[in-house]
Parts: structure tokens; sequence; C-alpha cells
């Protein structure tokens, strides 16, 4: 029994690492738009991102060339807590976040379901899955602590949350398709790194976290956000440069979704 077997049961297959990666990105919204760091928006969207992926796993489960982490038992107990947990932090939630996670889930939860004819799921069909988790996460991390609070920013500083956070989950989801492409290929999943091949996509990377570094430059971030969102253009420049396309899932995580991770635990410790 390995750590790297160990921390890949507890990290990866529950999905608590990407549930704390969303966490760290509506923890940075928060800040970036100047709202009071609460602990309920940012719990709702990682206990929310967990639940999905774990339906996630279970449309999984229903195909046999497809093999899941967790047994059933444990997938069901897991989404069974997050769930819980989503609904009690919404029982004191204003409407218009109520209206935002009921809204936003249901795609989300059909993302990996079977569509009626034949097998085809909808994340399988052209162009979808790329753009549809970024834009879910992105409105998710954004939308919710938005909604939570008792004063709306401006549309400007919203706007430039989005593209932000945007930037971040689309580096993000890039890469793990990198990672992934044999697998897509063999769906006939249209992917970036599929359409346009593993080296442009690590330059889309590098191009995005210069965007992030410029916006920082032309004093467009607020001072207080700067560093954190630093350390995540530079964490995403160094894993675009340098991460192999052929790592192990593990480390993948690890370097991929720690970048949010990263951004929050700087947002959390200022």
């Amino acid at each position: 029994m390995s750590f790297r077997w160990i921390a890949t049961i507890v990290l990866l297959d529950t999905h608590l690492w990407v549930s704390t990666a969303a966490a760290g990105l509506a923890l940075f919204a928060q800040q970036f738009l100047g709202l009071s760091l609460e602990a309920m928006p940012v719990l709702v969207v990682a206990a929310a991102t967990m639940a999905i992926y774990h339906v996630d796993d279970r449309f999984d489960a229903t195909l046999p060339s497809v093999v899941t982490g967790l047994p059933g038992w444990a997938q069901a107990t897991s989404l069974a807590l997050s769930m819980t947990v989503v609904f009690l932090c919404l029982i004191r939630a204003p409407a218009p976040a109520i209206a935002l996670v009921g809204v936003g889930a249901l795609p989300c939860l059909l993302y990996g379901a079977p569509l009626r004819r034949g097998r085809q799921r909808l994340r399988e069909l052209p162009g979808i899955k790329p753009f549809f988790v970024v834009g879910a996460l992105t409105a998710a991390c954004v939308g919710v602590p938005v909604l939570w609070a008792e004063q709306r920013p401006n549309t400007l500083a919203i706007a430039l949350a989005t593209a932000i956070i945007g930037a971040l989950t689309l580096c993000n989801v890039c890469f793990f398709d990198i990672r992934d492409r044999r697998a897509d290929a063999t769906l006939a999943l249209r992917t970036i790194p599929l359409m346009v091949g593993t080296r442009a996509t690590r330059r889309l990377c590098l191009g995005c976290s210069a965007g992030l570094l410029a916006l920082i430059a032309a004093g467009a971030v607020p001072v207080h956000s700067v560093p954190p969102l630093a350390a995540a253009a530079g964490a995403t420049a160094c894993y675009a440069l340098s991460l192999s396309a052929d790592a192990s899932r593990l480390r993948f995580a690890l370097a991929v979704d720690g970048v949010p991770i990263l951004l929050g635990t700087l947002v959390a410790l200022r």
C-alpha cells in the first residue's frame, strides 16, 4: 500500500482535491470583488462540485469500458454527504443564489448522462466538453458569491473576475484534456488538444498566464488580489512548460488543480 495509492483514493477518487480547487476559485472571486469572505457560498461551490463529479462517476460505472475509483457504496455515501451539505447551506441562502444553483445544477448533473439516441453522452457531443466545464465552473465560482452577497459589485468588476477565473479554468481543463487525449480520441471527443495539438495547447495556457500578468501590470487587479493571482499565473506557466503529457494522474491533479488551491490558500492567509 503506497503513498501514491492512498493519496489517489483520498484526494482524487473522492473528488476532494477538485472540489477544494473549486472552493479556491470561489474564495478568490470574493476577495477580488471586495466581498466579505463568507464560508457558506464557498462551501456550496465545493460540495456541489463534489456531488456533480460523483454523479458523473455513477454514469461512468454503467459503461463497460470505464473503471471508477471508489466502490459503489463509497460513491453513494460521498454523494449523499455532499448533497446534504449543499442543501443545508442553501437553507440560509438568498433566493437568487438558490436559483442559480438549482438551474445550473441540472445540466451539470446530466453532463455524463447517456442521451436517448444510443449511448452517446452530452459531454461527447462536438465541442461540449471543454467549454461546458469552463462555463459552468466559472459561473458557479463567480455567480454564487455575487448573488449571496448583500451588496452587488459593479458590472465591470464582475466581468473582469469572470474573465480571470475563466482563463485559469480553461488552462485547467485543457491540460487535463492533454492527459486524456488518447481516451478522448477513442471516443471521438473534440477537445482543444485534439483540435490544435498538445504544443499549441501549452502555448494557449502560457498566453493565458501572460494575459493575467498583463492585467496585474496594467493595474486592473485590486492590490489585495495581486499576490495570489500572480502566484497562480506563475504556477500555470510552470506546468504549461514542464508537466509531461504522460505524467501520472496524481501528478497532474497536484500540479493543475493545485493552482486554484494555491490561489484560495493565499487569499485565506491574507
